[in-house]
Parts: structure tokens; sequence; C-alpha cells
């Protein structure tokens, strides 16, 4: 029995030994696993789902080892127990075979048990093996797909370079063919005239649409509605026809490149004979009729608009008798903007653009100011006590400027119109017999566009737009009712300024050398837009009065025949 006891002793100390010797594997691998854990973590983290499932389960197969561990001393305590026993039973009662063999089925299990766990600590290693194989192989593919990404890293890079190269090559092209187009522009409009004329008919209002006249022969009263104005289609001319009137005069009208308007003389009693109306013929750049809206005005007007930003001095002036539009086509109203609103947009889109397109290199400065010319006296419409007995500025006769005005400086088209209602408000309105609502001065809106680049280039371009007051006559608009009175004051002063701007543009129509700009504060605020390269565009507007809508056509026809420039004198 002290021999069998022996030999189990041995045993237990053999399966100790493979228990360290487990215990050791397990620590081996489970430095191994720590090992590879930190070796690759990095490249596993894409595949970090996988290796997550993979983790937890070599967790379970730690809790495993852990368990095994956990039965193994266990066992060597039941072990121990065991051992203490027999040998108490040994000295005490010698114990039978019977004991012994209980003994021995008992170890018999134990080494069953240890086995098992064994068995399972090598699928465990087996499976580890195996996750840490594909491990491998998921980070052999992790380098490869990342030498794939730097290789198109290096190849976004190199064609970033190139995108660069090219939109500095492309951006230097933009600035030319900007250049060109300017230079192109500028042609086209020196070809067409550098003083162009526009007349527009506004729509027949109420108490305009009848007027009444009576047959001596009939005691009939004859009832027309019929307009003065008719517009020829460019088919119903006839070239081969001589463009003079009935009344003897030529008009212009025989160049098929002009927009031709005829008026008809009213019907007049003649005593029973024959109905001879006279008619005049005009040709014009062009000619709105009354169902043509702001829009038709805009488009027209808008490359003259396009050579101010060029860096040109342009003059956009409304004339005609009072009540005719000349406030509605350069202001507008709320739902159809006016010149000067659609002339601003495009300052403030042309300033956005360009800046944008710069990346910096450019930058555009806006400003403007705002004059009366009320009483042949010049009034800053800005300056802060400006109104009906507001600011003077005195006039420099030298460079035709105003000095000492407010030149205000903006950054939005709400501010410059918050501006022009200000001023428009300040400015002086007075009902008459002709106009509830009449202007009682001129208007001169201007806008400085001044373009600068970081390489010391500049360009500046000057816009006036003029809102000149209504020719009236004394008798029809009421002045003369009362002598000496403001209205009448007012209505001379405008029709002297009128007549002044209507002298100094026969002056240029026939080639004079003196030009008399100084005898009106308005053609000397004008002189440097009436003459030289400058662009010009008259506005004439025509109400369905006759003689008044005869009168500023003449004048239209006049400044029709104006060159401000040769046309063969080309210039950028």
């Amino acid at each position: 029995l002290q021999f069998q006891l022996t030999a189990k002793d041995s045993e237990l100390e053999a399966l100790s030994v493979h228990v360290d010797t487990l215990h050791a594997e397990v620590e081996g691998l489970k430095a191994i696993q720590e090992s590879t854990k930190h070796t690759y973590q990095e490249e596993c983290r894409v595949f970090q789902e996988s290796a997550r499932s993979s983790e937890n389960e070599w967790k379970a197969a730690q809790q495993t080892v852990t368990e095994l561990k956990d039965n193994i001393a266990l066992v060597k305590k039941t072990l121990e127990i065991t051992q203490l026993e027999l040998e108490a039973k040994v000295e005490e009662n010698k114990m039978n075979k019977g004991q012994c063999k209980q003994t021995n089925d008992a170890l018999n299990e134990v080494t069953g048990f240890l086995n098992d766990e064994t068995k399972r600590a090598d699928e465990a290693k087996a499976k580890f093996e195996k996750q840490m194989e594909i491990w491998e192989n998921e980070r052999i593919m992790l380098n490869e797909k990342m030498l794939k990404l730097e290789k198109e890293r290096d190849a976004a890079i190199e064609h970033s370079r190139n995108s660069d190269k090219r939109e500095d090559d492309w951006y230097q092209k933009m600035k030319m063919m900007d250049e060109v187009r300017r230079c192109l522009h500028n042609k086209v409009i020196q070809l067409s005239g550098n003083i162009r004329v526009f007349v527009r008919v506004r729509p027949t209002l109420v108490g305009e649409a009848n007027t009444t006249s009576q047959s001596a022969s009939s005691h009939k009263k004859v009832v027309s509605n019929e307009s003065p104005f008719h517009f020829p289609r460019i088919c119903d001319r006839d070239v081969s026809s001589s463009s003079s009137s009935s009344s003897g005069s030529v008009m212009s009208s025989d160049d098929v490149t002009k927009h031709v308007l005829e008026m008809t003389e009213p019907f007049k009693d003649r005593g029973g004979l024959s109905n001879r109306r006279k008619k005049w013929k005009f040709g014009f750049d062009n000619v709105f009729t009354p169902s043509e809206n702001q829009s038709d005005v805009w488009n027209a007007t808008e490359p003259l608009v396009q050579s101010a930003i060029d860096g040109f001095n342009v003059c956009v002036f409304a004339y005609g008798q009072t009540g005719s539009g000349k406030t509605y086509t350069m202001l507008g109203d709320a739902k159809n903007e006016g010149l000067i609103a659609r002339s601003v947009r495009k300052f403030f889109t042309t300033k956005h653009e360009v800046e944008a397109t710069s990346r910096g290199s450019s930058s555009v400065d806006i400003s403007v100011e705002l004059l009366e010319i009320y009483n042949e006296h010049v009034r800053d419409l800005l300056a802060p006590n400006s109104g009906p007995g507001g600011k003077e500025v005195k006039l420099n006769v030298n460079s035709n400027d105003a000095v000492g005005n407010v030149v205000a400086s903006v950054s939005s088209q709400k501010e410059v119109m918050d501006i022009l209602s200000v001023a428009q408000s300040r400015r002086c309105v007075r009902a008459t017999k002709s106009n509830a609502e009449s202007s009682r001065s001129h208007m001169i809106f201007t806008m400085h566009f001044s373009l600068s680049n970081t390489n010391g280039f500049s360009r500046q371009g000057k816009l006036h737009i003029c809102d000149l007051a209504g020719s009236e006559r004394l008798g029809k608009s009421g002045a003369n009712s009362v002598s000496g009175s403001t209205l009448l004051k007012e209505t001379q002063n405008i029709n002297s300024s009128l007549s002044t701007l209507s002298n100094v543009i026969e002056k240029l129509q026939s080639g004079s050398p003196h030009v008399p700009y100084r005898d009106s504060k308005l053609t000397s605020l004008l002189r440097e837009s009436l003459g030289g390269d400058s662009k010009t565009l008259a506005v004439v507007c025509c109400s369905h009065d006759f003689h008044e809508s005869l009168c500023s056509l003449r004048f239209a026809a006049k400044v029709n025949q104006v060159n401000l420039k040769a046309v063969e004198k080309f210039s950028c």
C-alpha cells in the first residue's frame, strides 16, 4: 500500500508538473496574444468589428483556461486533503484495499477531467492560431490598401498642382478676354454713336383718350381717340422714298438702322375744305411704344451702363415736357424698377463678380453723389442740412465738378436706394396745372465705379443719370397767373437751362469751336459727358400732347445728329 501511495504521489507530482506546463503554455499564449494585440492594433482598426468578435472568443477561451486553473487548484487541494486523510487512515486503521480502490477511482476521475480540460485547451489554442492567421491575412490586405491609397493621394496632389496651374492660366486668359471684350464693346458703342437718342411714348392716361372738335358745316362735334403717334414696322418702310415729310423737313429717318416714329397733326376744322393733316417722320436709335415696359428700356440702356463699368464717362438724361414720364423712367416704382435701380444692381453684381474671380487681387469701390439744380443754384441733396433751404455747393468752373458736396461710399444696393429715397424726399416738387407732382429742379445722380488691384492698376468710370425738370409753357402750367411768383421763377429757370442745353447741342452739331457750356449750371456739370469720348444717352419722353411732344421730338432729332467722336478714331 505504501508503495502504491508513493506511486500515486509520483503520478500526482507528474500531473502537477503537467498542469504547471499547461499553465506556462497558457501564459505563453497569453503573452503572444498581448504582443500580437499591440503589434497589429493600428492595422486591425478597419476590421474592428471582426477583431472584437475574435476578442470575445479569446476571452471565452481565456475564461475557460481560468476555469481550468481553478479546477486544477481545486483538484490539487482535494488531493492534498485526500492524502492527509489516507495518511491518517494508514496510521490509524491501515486502510484496506477497498478504500485504496476508491481513492484510485477518484484519481482516475481527476485524471480524466484533466485530460478533457487539456483537450479543450488544445482546441482553444488551435482556434486562436487560426484566428491569428486570419488577422495576418487581413493585415496584409490592409497594407495593400494603404499602399493603393498612398498612390491615389500622391496622384491627387499632383493633379491639384496641375489644376492650380491651369486655374492661373485660365484666370490670365479670362483677364485678357475681358480686356478684349471691353475694347470690342467700346468699338460697338462708337460705331452705334457715342450719343444716342431713345424716344419713349407713355400710355394714354384717363382724360387724354378723347379729343373733341367741331365741324362748321355740320355743326356736330367730332370725337377722335386717334393717337398722334404711329410706329411703322421695318416691313412697312419704303426705302426708295425720300425722308422729307409733308412739312418739308428732313429728319434722318431714311437710315434703315434707325427706328422710325411718325407724328400726324390732329384733326382741324378747315371750314369744309379738304382735310390736309401734316405728318412728321423721325428716326432714332430706339423708339419705345406705350406697350413696352421698363425692362425694354433697360435692355437698350444696359450697354451704356457697361461702358461706365469699363471706365468711361457715361451720361443718361431724361428730357420731355411735364408729366411725360421722365421720373418714372428713371426711378420707377416698387414693381417696375427704373434705370437708376437697375444700374445700381448691375454695378454691385459686377463688383461681386470681379472680387470673386480675382481671388483677392482686385477690389471695387462704389460711391454716389446727388445734386439738385434749382433756380440755377446747385444743392447737395446728401448734405445733413439739405432740403428746401439746403446747402448750396459752389461750382468749380475749371474741372466742372461740384466742390464740397458729399460723396457717399456705399457697399450694397439697399444702401444706395435708401440714400436715393432720402434725396428724393428733399427734392423740390410742386403742383402745377400740368402735373400734380411736377419736379421743379434737375436732379443729377452720379455713381463712381473704381477698380484697383494689387499690381497698381486702377480704372475709374462714372455714370450720370439726370432726371431733368419738364419743359412747360407758362400759360399751360399756370406759372404766369401771379406775377413774380415762385412758380414763375422756377419755370423761367427750367426753360432757360433746357434752352441752354438745346443751344449746346446745336453748337456740337454744327462743330462750332465755342460751345456755351457755362451759360447754365446744368451744362457746366454735364460738360464732360456731352463732349469727347464720353457716352451719352438722351431718353426723350413724350405724352399725347401733340405740340409739346413735337417740340421734344425736334430736340431729340437735333441731339441725334450730334457726333461726339469720329467713328474711325477707336480707343479702348
